[in-house]
């Protein structure tokens, strides 16, 4: 139960900040940039990381203000952390905290 309530109590915070800083909420399916996170996601969930770095970082220029980049930032900090590739895994991270980007996976 302290779980759901934490999830909730965050996804409102989310929200907010997306709220305050002009963010519009992700897009969904049928949208360019979702649709090359996903694929990218996609990579990552079948454990194809080199894959999966290349695709976050494609749609990462593709779409530089895009509102999947945070999270395809978290994830390339994940894929590199896991690497041991410790520093570059905490510049990843600190990019996301140091421009205040809202970030859905970064507090989970």
């Amino acid at each position: 139960m302290l779980i759901l309530l934490q999830t909730l109590y965050f996804g409102i915070e989310v929200g907010r900040a997306r709220q305050r800083l002009g963010i519009e909420a992700p897009a969904v399916s049928g949208d360019d940039e979702f649709d090359r996170y996903q694929a990218a996601f996609n990579q990552l969930k079948q454990q194809h990381n080199k894959q999966a770095i290349h695709l976050f970082v494609q749609m990462i220029k593709h779409y530089p203000e895009g509102v999947h980049v945070p999270n395809a930032y978290y994830w390339l900090g994940e894929i590199f952390f896991e690497r041991q590739k410790l520093t570059l895994a905490s510049a990843l991270f600190q990019k996301i905290i140091d421009e205040e980007i809202p970030c859905d996976k970064l507090y989970e």
